[in-house]
């Protein structure tokens, strides 16, 4: 919906150019950002600049043809066109209510300077918070049907460090790491840097259709030059098409705080207005679901004596959302079929359920109740079999009038060679939004293709995935509490994701293997921070019964008029306060360290008295041991206010402000009060030892030589032959701190510089059978005065091993009575290969090792 439009155009003819007028500029409507294009040598050229910092150096544009010339120049300047662009329009849904579309645009018609001819046209629209710009291929007679090998865009930065994940053709699901931009290889995008000058960068695309996806991957001859790499057919070629054809948006998001990239809508503004007329039927909602027991291996997707997606089940799930003001439901693995899942083949039957799950009677009892079924469907990346069948489950769910669906693509494409973020996935993902909207049919899509803002042509695409969830904290080795912190900086650049918060038992393995890595109140608080308009209760409903923190949850809307990111750091901590009508929330998380911040509620309506609901922290909170302790108070509160936030390492606090009356008012404790307790709170918070710090010991050997008889893998190397003295003690979780070794014998000597008496030796030992790390057959302890006649002190055998999904840390340790010696050696023989019942059967197995003890 358009509140008020205002465009302006002109035109520059060719024959106005000289060679001295080859260049061509544009600048941002407030003139703090700008965008130059030129003709070197003929070849195109563009670079940008943001206030007097230089953002973009000069960079080359272009693409490589197969059985065609190359589109890289030499080009002439044929025509540029200038046009200011001005409205402000209205979403279906999202994070404001009302946007602001406001652009100065320059195209730029190029054509060759040989006998061909041919033609492109180059746009530019640069916006007050960042650019976009495309190629657009005019219908021509010498050029019509054409396959794309390499787009040649490049984006030569000025160097700083990222925030990426690699640039995979089929999965976003990654860690993210932050390093200098020389240490990246490729990267998918959002691909955010900090830059030396202190702005923040993100480069992404929009508007992706019929298109590969883009990728950037890192020029060797430039730390900082990066090219765009398309993600390619089994053939090699990256695009086949067509013209008159016109290429996505590639998109530099530009802000001096990393929080105005969260308040861009960039992406948004470069894509089209909605092709669907009638809206109505698009309703954001929040919803519980038969998931999150399947993903910690409490029931099956599959039939059988554990299976989740039974009558029964999902009509004790509808009384509970039906209770407490949930409209939806998620279901998944109630159709015939999941038993060919991640088979190879999985070909599933969308439309027939399995016997104990009876599907009009669910949708029936759940419309009693005002609950709607959310559908499923899981391809298994079997995609010819789904689309074999779509219409007939669209046509089903349309029928039994089901609103929306949740697709997933979790498994290798067929047929084999096609990539989940090629062109051909692209095509189908669209295909599936528009087949959906004939049905009126919302959808969640797992495994995506990325974001690139084409929910607001197509508002029915609600959500997606495309990183990693929370289900990576019921079978991995977790999310670290960092990962929550950068999303909204990288993933959430491009639109909502469908994370799944609101686990509430944090500690659910019994075995201690998985967890999820947050506080409670950081889960409520992922409600506010990490956006979507299907957003998930995602826990067993069991867990939330009984407890006040979920009232959090009933509250929170899923769609919201207003937005503001208050302070953020990116990878340490954000704050965002969102605006529903009259009233306000305000999320805030951090990553592992403890953290203390001062808000000013200014945001808040002058004149108002607020009740804050506030869900916080509590003294006794630690993401360690008591993870699920919270405080909860009502306070009154003003927009003249300050909050003081004090968050435990991986914590958090939400906060709900609904307006209230004098006399309402005047019954609440003034928030000045809470805010008197989180200094003693922060004291107590900062002695709490963070997620990923490891434990430090002292002991003789700290600090001391090492020699080792044969060389640690260097994918695992904890640091180097130090590792093993620097007093530090590896754990279970990862491999970070622990020194791996495959195929060969463990040996170390250490060098204590003098004689010593010794009375005790140690030497941890990892076992993840799932990852073939076993502890070793036999571990040996010698000594030695000179380095060269050593002597057993101790020996250790293992009887051969059991199958345990349990992780295991072994400390190998031995008092000796008092003994002399300067050399302390520690040998240890691996397993032959991996037992036979292991699925590495017959291969090498690992051995990890961490600190030598010397006392």
């Amino acid at each position: 919906m358009k509140i008020r439009s205002l465009a302006l155009t002109a035109l520059i003819l060719g024959i106005l150019f000289s060679c001295q007028q080859n260049r061509l500029t544009t600048a941002s409507p407030d003139n703090q950002l700008k965008v130059s294009f030129i003709l070197k040598k003929g070849k195109p050229v563009y670079s940008v600049s943001y206030r007097k910092h230089r953002i973009i150096l000069p960079s080359a544009m272009g693409f490589k043809l197969k059985e065609n010339q190359d589109l890289t120049g030499p080009f002439e300047i044929i025509s540029s066109t200038r046009r200011t662009f001005d409205e402000v329009w209205r979403p279906v849904w999202g994070t404001d209510r009302e946007i602001s579309n406001h652009f100065n645009e320059l195209s730029v018609l190029l054509q060759e300077k040989n006998s061909l001819k041919r033609r492109i046209k180059i746009v530019f629209r640069v916006f007050n918070d960042g650019l976009g710009f495309r190629y657009e291929f005019p219908e021509q007679p010498n050029l019509k049907n054409f396959q794309i090998t390499s787009e040649e865009t490049y984006f030569r930065l000025t160097g700083g460090k990222a925030w990426w994940i690699p640039g995979d053709y089929d999965s976003y699901e990654f860690l993210y790491r932050h390093t200098p931009l020389a240490q990246v290889d490729s990267a998918a995008t959002p691909f955010t840097v900090e830059t030396k000058d202190g702005l923040f960068l993100s480069i992404h695309e929009a508007a992706l259709y019929d298109y590969a996806g883009m990728t950037l991957e890192r020029q060797p001859a430039d730390s900082s030059l990066f090219k765009s790499k398309l993600v390619p057919w089994l053939d090699g070629v990256k695009v086949k098409a067509k013209t008159p054809f016109k290429t996505p948006w590639r998109t530099i998001m530009i802000a001096d705080q990393p929080g105005k990239l969260i308040e861009s809508h960039l992406i948004q503004n470069l894509n089209e207005p909605s092709k669907i007329e009638d809206t109505s039927w698009i309703k954001p909602m929040k919803y519980v679901g038969i998931w999150w027991g399947m993903h910690i291996g409490k029931w099956t997707w599959y039939y059988g004596p554990r299976h989740g997606a039974t009558t029964e089940n999902a009509k004790r799930y509808i009384d509970f959302a039906s209770r407490h003001g949930i409209p939806g439901l998620l279901v998944e693995g109630w159709n015939k079929g999941w038993e060919t899942w991640l088979g190879g083949k999985n070909v599933q039957d969308y439309t027939t359920p399995y016997p104990d799950f009876d599907l009009q009677e669910v949708v029936r009892y759940g419309k009693q109740k005002g609950v709607e079924l959310i559908g499923h469907h899981e391809s298994g990346g079997n995609v010819p079999e789904y689309e074999r069948q779509i219409d007939d489950a669209f046509a089903l769910y349309q029928r039994l009038g089901v609103p929306a669906v949740k697709t997933g693509y979790a498994g290798k494409m067929l047929p084999q060679g096609v990539h989940h973020h090629g062109q051909r996935m692209v095509r189908h993902y669209q295909m599936v939004i528009e087949k959906a909207a004939k049905h009126r049919l919302m959808i969640d899509a797992h495994e995506p293709i990325k974001d690139t803002g084409i929910s607001r042509t197509w508002p029915n695409f609600l959500t997606r995935e495309g990183a990693r969830g929370m289900e990576y904290n019921a079978w991995s080795e977790g999310n670290p509490p960092e990962h929550t912190v950068i999303l909204p900086f990288t993933r959430l650049l491009a639109g909502p994701m469908d994370y799944t918060p609101g686990i509430f038992n944090l500690k659910f393995d019994p075995t201690g293997n998985h967890r999820v890595y947050t506080t409670l109140a950081k889960q409520l608080a992922y409600y506010v921070v990490i956006y979507s308009p299907m957003q998930m209760a995602a826990d067993l409903v069991e867990n939330y019964e009984n407890q006040p923190a979920f009232k959090f949850i009933e509250d929170v809307p899923v769609n919201w008029d207003e937005s503001k990111a208050l302070t953020a750091k990116i990878g340490d901590y954000l704050s965002v306060a969102r605006r529903n009508g009259d009233q306000w929330y305000l999320g805030t998380i951090t990553d592992e360290k403890a953290r203390e911040l001062k808000l000013s509620l200014n945001f808040l309506k002058p004149g108002l008295v607020y009740r804050a609901d506030v869900y916080t922290d509590a003294f006794e909170t630690n993401w360690r041991s008591n993870p699920a302790a919270i405080e909860i108070g009502k306070y009154r509160a003003t927009a003249d206010d300050s909050l003081y936030v004090s968050l435990s390492p991986s914590g958090g606090q939400a906060v709900r402000f609904l307006p209230v009356n004098e006399q309402e008012a005047q019954k609440l404790t003034p928030v000045r009060i809470f805010n008197q307790n989180q200094k003693a709170k922060a004291e107590v918070f900062s002695k709490i030892r963070p997620f990923g710090v490891p434990q430090k010991i002292k002991h003789k050997a700290v600090g001391k030589p090492v020699s080792l008889m044969n060389l640690f893998s260097e994918k695992y190397s904890a640091g180097g032959a130090k590792a093993l003295t620097d007093g530090v003690i590896g754990d279970t979780r990862d491999f970070q701190y622990w020194q791996g070794y495959r195929g060969v014998e463990f040996a170390a000597t250490i060098d204590l510089g003098s004689e010593r008496i010794i009375r005790r030796i140690a030497v941890g030992f990892l076992q993840k059978q799932p990852f073939w790390a076993f502890l070793p057959a036999s571990v040996t302890f010698l000594v030695s005065t000179d380095g060269k006649s050593f002597k057993r002190v101790a020996g250790f055998k293992e009887k051969a091993p059991e199958k345990k999904e349990a992780w295991q840390r072994k400390e190998y340790s031995k008092i000796l009575p008092e003994v002399t010696a300067r050399f302390i050696r520690v040998q240890a023989k691996p397993l032959s290969s991996c037992p036979s019942w292991h699925q590495g059967k017959g291969q090498k197995p690992w051995l990890f090792v961490d600190e030598i003890v010397v006392e």
